[in-house]
């Protein structure tokens, strides 16, 4: 059993892009939603002319409901991308630290390190 952890690093990004490119297709769709709001009073005819109001009422529920879910989408995407700044950061870090203590202590031990390395 091994106790290394691999990280794909693509998919993050991937993930990223993604919910990106679902984010900017909610332009149209709230286009097209704010649009079909603006109905006439009689969108439904004289007879049924009472329809329109709450059916205004209904699609302005939707277009709210549309916009908070466009912003979740949208800082999901954001978080996905500070999670992979932060990875490869730390990442980094880590391997200029033991870059660091090998040559410095080389030829010395390693036992003291996590894992019980001996060698970089």
């Amino acid at each position: 059993m091994s106790d290394a952890v691999e990280v794909e690093l693509s998919a993050l990004t991937g993930g990223c892009s993604e919910l990106q490119g679902i984010r900017g297709g909610f332009g149209d769709i709230l286009e097209a939603a704010n649009v079909s709001n603006g109905l006439a009073p009689l969108s439904f005819g004289i007879l049924c002319s009472f329809f329109t109001p709450p059916a205004q009422l209904v699609q302005g529920i939707e277009i709210a409901a549309l916009n908070v879910l466009a912003q979740g989408i949208e800082k999901t995407a954001q978080a996905v991308e500070q999670c992979h700044t932060d990875y490869v950061q730390v990442d980094d870090d880590a391997a200029r630290r033991y870059t660091k203590l090998a040559q410095n202590d080389a030829g010395q031990s390693w036992q003291g390190l996590p894992g019980g390395a001996v060698s970089v």
